[in-house]
């Protein structure tokens, strides 16, 4: 099966969903495991005509080794399988990003954190050294980071097997041809790799490589094509690293040089020893005191792309027969990203905000002390290389098009359009990592312009949480503005997150990992986005609007990287901001005689939308999807339309697995909604409904999806029989339905600044909250209740005009 034809078939008990990537024999894709409910990437390997056994060999064999490995800073492996023409290894999704883009985006990392980092992967080479496994692919694009910032050593694809001693491998028979050629990453191959002699010890020189970027933001050697790289890596010698970062001792700089020896005898001769020289030299050196900010925000120097990992036939000793040369398509305007970066040098995938960035090359700063006999070489070298690449290429054998998609379309880099669920979790993917805070930064940007936030994560706890804003006043008169934290396991009261002073929080949501808070504040006349870390600290300012606009509907997406809000009056454009980089753009600028509101992302690029009449009182008609990879400055004709349906006394939501739109339909009667309801069930695109559910006499007024299984319906009939308003919760096929709540007040409301799952019920699915206002008496209170059923548990509750909104749920 071809792979784009794979979007929505099992494979086992694996889901499917669709394409992250694409590039030379393997296309990754994300899939939902069936029986655990959770995403990961599948590796799908197709190998061409002839190289079917070998191409099988050596991905069952990394499969073994990975399954034998257990260690907390290497990636493991789910699975893996073979049907027919196809192998498919199962491993864990990593939307965290790897060392190669964090470089790349925030340049040098502070010295102290850089050898933190490479002490942990020193340690996972020294766990796979002892098992007599050579790495040899040894760079930052296959260092990929966890929710807590630690990294992980992923893709063992290129692996050597040895004897040890220590702890031997059974997997000798299984050695793939591929052993016996130059494989690896030329940026940071050791000579003897070059040569095809690889050791323990090149491990260590790679490692070498990947220490003096991270300190620099350089790698030491630089050409204009692998050959001009390998002749750097045999003959000359790198710069020391205190001529790129003044920071850096002459202890440290030493220490890292050894590990750069071009002879592998004068290296260190273990990961262990490597760390310990790292350690000694860093706690002999005083260094001046590095920014909160878990990376240097400082612009490093230009770098060329990494260059894809290299298989090359023979050692570069001996003549070479066939040379495969990636040509990425490099099109003007065009975002590329490497092989490497989608299969090659990753085991696991990554959700990458922005494409990656090409860099011009730099030619090398190093003195060019070549011998003659070196530069006859590389001249020869160059020859054979540009003659046999015009036979190939004349022949067919040579594909100038790698990096494109089957069918001659440019391959995708992968983005963070990725389709998920709408559970919350407890990690924390984040936009930077790092335990160390960013300093609190609550100044407006520059007018236009938006700021890139720091999170660092913390460690959360397992007590659910409910987060809620108290409002003082009123938007016209705020006199201060809460948000607060309310553990539901004890007795204790509310506890503050931030309280702000003649301000007045309008909107708010929680991330998917419950950790950080997104919130819209009035301060001082002005409207701000801001950020803060559910523990009160690392609070910043992300954009602030023209004096008199406004800033509403924020939705925050599934991975945490983008928001899209409006911004404007009467007609609003919405904006979509990358947390990432801090770019903010035009995304949606209505043409015709109407607004949109974003509602709910439907995916990590795509968000519903609702219309609505500007200056109107009236409700809007029709849902569309605001397809975010179109880029900026879409028009209304750009929408795609989803439903048409009055809204007036409609309610919809995606699916947990945002794959269907369920919706739900009362009967207006003037202001008052009343019976008969239906909910129905659609494609999440757009589509042929079909009908979940019925009730004669009851006014469905709100449904959310909060499980796979379960979905809320908030019953609010205002004229009529009302015996049954409340809450109630429904199995997704309309077959069983439970009350959980009465609300005789008319007064119950679900999170109404968000649709996710966690904005209304705990992550364990034990709880679940409601907002309530009686208009009555002007009384405003939060309660909860437990999913099982039981009674309600009022902890806040308030009748001298302030307001209380629910936020979500999270854990600490």
């Amino acid at each position: 099966m071809q792979p784009d034809k794979m979007g929505g078939t099992i494979l086992g008990h694996y889901r499917i969903l669709h394409s992250l990537g694409y590039g030379g024999t393997a296309t990754v894709f994300l899939a939902q495991d069936i029986n655990l409910q959770r995403e990961v990437a599948i590796k799908v390997f197709q190998p061409g005509t002839g190289e079917m056994q070998d191409f099988l060999r050596r991905f069952a064999r990394e499969a073994r080794v990975l399954a034998q490995l257990d260690h907390p800073h290497i990636l493991p492996v789910y699975d893996y399988g073979e049907q027919e023409t196809i192998a498919c290894l199962v491993i864990p999704y990593m939307p965290g990003g790897s060392l190669r883009d964090r470089l790349r985006e925030l340049g040098p990392v502070p010295i102290q954190q850089a050898i933190k980092l490479a002490g942990q992967i020193l340690d996972a080479l020294q766990y796979a050294h002892n098992r007599g496994l050579i790495h040899r692919d040894i760079k930052p694009g296959n260092m990929l980071f966890k929710a807590d910032g630690t990294l992980l050593l992923s893709d063992f694809g290129l692996v050597k097997i040895t004897s040890s001693p220590s702890d031997p491998l059974p997997l000798q028979a299984t050695e793939s041809t591929i052993s016996h050629t130059i494989a690896g990453t030329p940026d940071y191959m050791a000579p003897e790799q070059i040569t095809g002699q690889p050791t323990f010890a090149s491990d260590i020189y790679s490692m070498g490589i990947v220490l003096y970027e991270m300190l620099t933001g350089k790698r030491p050697f630089n050409a204009d094509n692998y050959i001009g790289v390998f002749m750097q890596h045999l003959h000359e010698q790198p710069a020391p690293l205190y001529t790129h970062n003044p920071q850096i001792s002459a202890a440290l700089n030493a220490a890292i040089m050894r590990a750069l020896s071009k002879e592998p005898g004068k290296r260190y001769q273990s990961c262990n020893e490597f760390r310990q020289a790292l350690e000694q030299a860093l706690s002999s050196t005083k260094f001046p005191p590095e920014p909160l900010a878990s990376f240097s925000t400082s612009s490093a120097s230009p770098q060329p792309n990494d260059t894809n990992t290299q298989i090359i036939s023979q050692p570069l000793a001996q003549q070479p027969r066939q040379i495969i040369i990636p040509h990425p398509d490099t099109r003007s305007g065009t975002p590329t990203t490497s092989i490497e970066a989608t299969l090659s040098s990753g085991s696991a995938i990554y959700a990458s905000s922005t494409a990656p960035i090409q860099h011009p090359v730099s030619p090398s700063t190093h003195p060019h002390a070549q011998k003659p006999l070196i530069i006859i070489l590389i001249c020869i070298i160059l020859a054979l290389v540009i003659s046999l690449g015009t036979i190939l290429y004349s022949g067919g054998y040579i594909d100038l098009r790698i990096g494109r998609q089957p069918g001659g379309s440019p391959s995708s880099p992968i983005s963070s359009a990725t389709t998920v669920t709408k559970g919350g979790i407890t990690t924390n993917p984040g936009v930077a990592t790092g335990n160390q805070l960013p300093v609190t930064a609550t100044n407006c940007p520059p007018e236009g312009v938006a700021r890139a936030p720091l999170m660092p994560p913390f460690i959360s706890g397992k007590n659910p949480n409910l987060a809620y804003i108290v409002d003082e006043g009123t938007s016209d008169k705020p006199l201060a503005a809460t948000l607060k934290l309310r553990d539901v396991t004890s007795d204790l009261p509310a506890q503050d997150i931030i309280r702000l002073p003649t301000a007045y929080i309008s909107e708010a949501q929680l991330s998917r990992d419950g950790q950080w808070v997104l919130f819209t504040v009035q301060i001082a006349g002005q409207m701000q986005l801001r950020l803060i870390r559910v523990d009160g600290l690392a609070q910043q300012t992300l954009y602030c609007a023209p004096v008199h606009s406004s800033i509403t509907h924020s939705q925050w997406s599934f991975n945490q990287q983008q928001v899209v809000f409006n911004a404007g009056q009467d007609k609003p454009i919405t904006y979509l901001l990358n947390l990432a980089t801090g770019v903010l753009q035009p995304e949606l600028i209505p043409q015709a005689n109407l607004s949109y509101i974003p509602r709910t992302w439907q995916s990590n690029t795509a968000i519903y939308m609702t219309t609505l009449l500007p200056n109107a009182n009236a409700s809007g008609q029709d849902i569309y999807i605001l397809d975010t990879r179109k880029g900026a400055n879409q028009h209304d004709g750009d929408l795609q339309k989803v439903a048409t349906t009055p809204l007036a006394c409609n309610s919809f939501d995606s699916s947990y697995d945002v794959s269907q739109l369920f919706m739900s339909q009362c009967t207006p009667a003037a202001t008052q909604a009343n019976g008969p309801s239906v909910v129905t069930v659609q494609p999440a695109t757009g589509g042929t409904a079909k009908m979940v559910y019925s009730n004669a006499n009851q006014a469905i007024t709100a449904i959310r999806s909060v499980s796979p299984t379960t979905l809320l319906l908030l019953i609010e009939n205002q004229a009529g029989d009302s015996s049954q308003n409340g809450l109630w919760k429904m199995s997704v096929d309309g077959k069983e339905l439970n009350r959980l709540t009465t609300d005789n007040e008319h007064s119950q409301a679900l999170c109404p600044f968000t649709q996710y799952a966690w904005s209304n019920i705990s992550n364990d699915e034990a709880f679940y909250a409601l907002q309530s206002f009686n208009s009555q008496t002007h009384t405003y209170s939060m309660v909860y209740g437990s999913l099982k059923g039981g009674p309600l548990h009022q902890f806040a509750s308030i009748d001298d005009g302030t307001q209380l909104y629910l936020v979500g749920w999270t854990h600490i």
